[in-house]
């Protein structure tokens, strides 16, 4: 059977199957029923009723539409929207005490030419359209007798909408203000509708007909309001929205919303297209009259009887040179003499406008005329500009006057100009809901200027859906809390957006995981009980010591020792690795509690996000943890924030966000696991605390190359790279192929060690920044980095590896610090771009072919000119320019620098 609320009273109805009128027993009425079977349009049957009966019309008529668009043949939904459009509420008739109509919302419009009224008989049985139409006639008969008397009715300037008492039945601050703004009106001559003085004495039944003769005839509204909830109270949203509908049939007409003390883009969203005013805003009562003058035409000057005064500029013949000799002054640019000599001009002719006119262009610091449209601000303000406007001929009064509206415009479109490009930035880079409806304010005070109504509009579509992700991102931490309470809150925040994304999903996922951790719960009663019965037990058959404990060593005393060593795993942070042990130990001892504890801590201390709308994510400071697979193919993700309380990245963290730019891990990280930013094609720059999986020391097993955390995997957009690395021992070398974004270019490393084969052959790297605090560059550290252009080694670094450098083939400089001691073996060995190289001070070994192949190596310089160094075979140097040809023995004790080229050198230092 289903269930209906009366249309009149609002209690339940009791429907005979198949029956399509009814009769309530409550209030007696008969009426028409929907026709509903699916129970989601008969929920969205009541919920409308509901609204229509508490007068929320305007979010009624949306629900009875939704119902339409979901089965265009409900009757009762046409019917429903014929209520909300008419504001039909049923009220006690005190003769006969039924429920009969009164209107709150009268129109030109007669009910039974309504297009929705013929879609409910056309889709109505027999006997629905019977109590239509006899309905429809009564609701006909209010709107000829409102609309009557509306006649009668005196027309209004302004219509003021607010609301005049709070929900405790005081006076509210809105109408105090609307009260002062009512005044200073009136006083401008304004016939201003406002309720609480215009439908003072009337009976309740009269007011309708006084409210729709003014918002017919007002011109302009003024919607007042301190608080979001008071703009959209009943009674003052059923006003300013009829207000909205009657504009839409007549332009000429303007709704102002007028705020203080608040946002305003709290404002309703259907003010969205419209210019607010900030009632704190100095100057604000004078702005809203002349906006409605404006409107109402009202503010044309009176005609007046001005007797034209026409000067002769020129026409005295004593102050024509003075006149002319001011001009060249400005031309020179000389204005304060300028200033002077137009005042003895205005000493003999005191109304002399081209006097004036040389006073204001000095003011005003321009040399010629034209110049003045170019100044920043108007300057009719200026007591030189209202002078030439009383004495000057029709010609120069035009000129300047057109000076001033040309630049009020300039200023003007500039000031919209800066406004929009403004706004648009804002919804650029919005990212929230508050951030977008900004933008949409922003967007709204410039309202016809471009496409800003046309943006306000995305950018509040864009606050809602920012909305739903907020809630969808917090339903998501309330489950990864893994606690009861956790996954009640996700399921209430998901219920709040079903269909969203994946929220149905989560919804589902956080029930099941509900009723597991309930379960649990009550295992743990079950078990606390049974252990208080076993403790009796032992107790009662102490004798039976010996039996006992042949039980109990396999059942108790080992898992005692697991138990043990969970525990202490758990002291030592361990959660992870003390989870599987508790999960193992069952019931045994408090196993369970402690298992759900390791949940609860890695819930609140881990990041699982999967979930791929985010573009931009915030990591919550207190996350220790970024599970595996915490990012897994969010590939909406452009940028991620994580902050220094993470220590650990899990393996596939961020695999496959194809459109991270860029990323920065904080040195709080301990380690990161293989295949954490595999597929990340995107991946332009990252900064690391070290290189590999974990910050190794030379003596550490498994070192691993750059590559091991972007992983083995192939994919589209990943560049094959082999490298090696030392195994279960430093001595024990292996390799593998990994899988690096080709987009890669820069690598910053924060800290950590740069172990032997660290880059091996990534050679699409442009950019690699080391940290201080390194003391070596392991060997074939950038072996193969052909696209390395430039590298400065840290003051920290002592020596550097053989093969550090061999092969960077765009290498052109390098700055080698005066701590290093040691160049190794082929160190920069076919770097064939580098030009030139200084080697510090402290250098005491330049190994085998350090410098071999360097082709355009051109000048080698070496700063301290006391060390004697020695060439290896003479006969590979070959002489350029300038400078002796070095013999083996010879000293180079005198030599600052030479320029040579060469291919194969051998430097030691005796």
């Amino acid at each position: 059977m289903a269930l209906f609320k009366c249309k009149m009273c609002g209690g339940d109805l009791e429907i005979v199957e198949g029956a399509s009128i009814a009769e309530c027993e409550y209030c007696g009425t008969k009426q028409t029923v929907p026709k509903a079977l699916d129970e989601n349009l008969q929920n969205l049957f009541n919920r409308a009723n509901t609204l229509r009966i508490k007068s929320e019309f305007d979010k009624a008529e949306k629900l009875y539409e939704k119902i339409i668009q979901a089965d265009s043949t409900q009757s009762e939904a046409y019917w429903g929207l014929i209520l909300c459009k008419y504001g039909i509420e049923y009220v006690d008739d005190p003769a006969t005490f039924k429920k009969v109509p009164t209107c709150h919302r009268a129109s030109f419009e007669s009910i039974v030419a309504d297009e929705d009224y013929k879609s409910a008989l056309e889709n109505a049985d027999m006997s629905q359209r019977a109590i239509y139409e006899e309905q429809a006639k009564e609701i006909d008969r209010i709107q000829k007798d409102i609309l009557a008397l509306a006649q009668k009715e005196e027309s209004y300037d302004v219509f003021i909408c607010y609301k005049e008492t709070d929900p405790a039945g005081h006076r509210t601050q809105d109408s105090v203000i609307a009260n002062d703004i009512y005044y200073q009106l009136t006083q401008e001559g304004f016939k201003v509708f406002y309720a609480a003085i215009t439908l003072e004495g009337k009976l309740g039944s009269a007011y309708e007909p006084i409210i729709f003769a003014a918002l017919n005839s007002a011109k302009v509204m003024l919607a007042i309001g301190t608080k979001p909830e008071y703009f959209n109270a009943v009674w003052v949203k059923n006003e300013w929205s009829r207000y909205l509908k009657i504009i839409k049939k007549d332009r000429s007409k303007l709704l102002i919303p007028c705020y203080r003390d608040m946002d305003a883009y709290e404002l309703p969203e259907e003010f969205a297209h419209l210019q607010a005013q900030d009632m704190s805003k100095i100057g604000f009562i004078n702005d809203i009259v002349r906006g409605i003058k404006k409107v109402l035409n009202k503010d044309e000057p009176k005609p007046t009887v001005v007797k034209e005064t026409v000067v002769n500029t020129f026409a005295n013949l004593n102050t024509a040179p003075l006149l002319k000799r001011s001009f060249m002054f400005l031309e020179d640019g000389d204005f304060e003499k300028a200033d002077e000599f137009f005042e003895n001009v205005l000493n003999q002719d005191p109304e002399n406008a081209q006097a004036y006119l040389g006073k204001l262009m000095a003011e005003l610091r321009v040399s010629k005329q034209e110049q003045l449209k170019d100044c920043a601000a108007p300057f009719d303000n200026s007591s030189n500009y209202q002078k030439i406007l009383r004495f000057a001929d029709n010609t120069l009064k035009n000129d300047l006057v057109g000076y001033i509206e040309y630049i009020n415009t300039r200023n003007e479109n500039a000031r919209l100009e800066d406004t929009y490009n403004q706004a648009a930035k804002a919804m650029r880079t919005a990212k929230t809901e508050e951030a977008y409806k900004k933008a949409a304010y922003q967007f709204r005070s410039i309202s016809g200027y471009k496409d800003s109504d046309e943006l306000a509009e995305k950018c509040l579509e864009a606050a809602k859906i920012a909305r739903k992700d907020e809630i969808l991102g917090k339903a998501q931490f309330a489950l990864y809390e893994n606690t009861i309470n956790g996954c009640e809150r996700a399921i209430a925040l998901l219920e709040s957006i079903p269909g969203w994304k994946n929220a149905d999903e989560l919804k589902e996922a956080s029930i099941a995981k509900q009723a597991e951790l309930t379960k649990a719960y009550y295992k743990k009663v079950k078990k606390d009980a049974k252990r208080k019965t076993i403790i009796g037990i032992i107790a009662a058959f102490a004798v039976c010591v010996i039996i006992v404990f042949s039980i109990l060593l396999p059942s108790v005393i080992i898992p005692s020792v697991k138990y043990n060593n969970a525990s202490q795993l758990m002291l030592s942070g361990k959660y992870k690795e003390a989870l599987n042990i508790f999960a193992e130990l069952d019931d045994y001892k408090d196993s369970i509690d402690k298992k759900m504890e390791c949940h609860q801590w890695l819930g609140n201390h881990k990041i699982v996000i999967n979930y791929y709308g985010y573009e931009e994510y915030v990591i919550p400071d207190g996350i220790t943890s970024i599970d595996d697979g915490a990012f897994f193919q969010c590939r909406a993700l452009t940028s991620i924030t994580i902050p220094d309380s993470v220590t650990s990245i899990g393996e596939n963290a961020f695999r496959d966000c194809s459109r991270l730019t860029n990323i920065t891990i904080p040195n709080s990280v301990q380690s990161i696991g293989s295949h954490a930013f595999s597929g990340c094609i995107s991946l332009e720059s990252i900064t690391l605390p070290f290189v590999g999986s974990y910050a190794a020391s030379e003596n550490d097993p498994y070192q691993y190359p750059f590559g091991y955390i972007f992983g083995t995997s192939n994919y589209t957009g990943g560049v094959e790279t082999t490298q090696y690395y030392y195994g279960s021992s430093a001595s024990h070398l292996n390799n593998t192929t990994y899988y690096i974004p080709v987009s890669l270019e820069s690598v910053t490393i924060t800290g950590g060690n740069i172990l032997p084969d660290a880059f091996y052959s990534c050679n699409y790297l442009k950019s690699i920044t080391l940290p201080d605090g390194i003391t070596s560059i392991g060997d074939t550290a950038f072996y193969g980095c052909s696209a390395l252009t430039n590298i400065k080694i840290p003051d920290s670094v002592t020596s550097i590896g053989d093969n550090a450098f061999n092969s960077c083939r765009q290498l052109t400089n390098i700055t080698i610090s005066n701590s290093v001691t040691r160049i190794g073996s082929s160190a920069f060995r076919n770097c064939v771009n580098l030009k030139s190289i200084t080697i510090p001070n402290n250098v005491t070994h330049i190994g085998d072919y350090a410098f071999y192949g360097c082709d355009n190596l051109t000048e080698l310089i070496f700063k301290d000119t006391d060390k004697w160094f020695y060439t290896g075979v003479v006969s590979d140097w070959e002489k350029t320019q300038g400078g002796n040809i070095v013999y083996v023995g010879n000293p180079l004790a005198n030599v600052t620098h030479f320029t040579y080229s060469f291919s194969n050198c051998y430097w030691y230092k005796v």
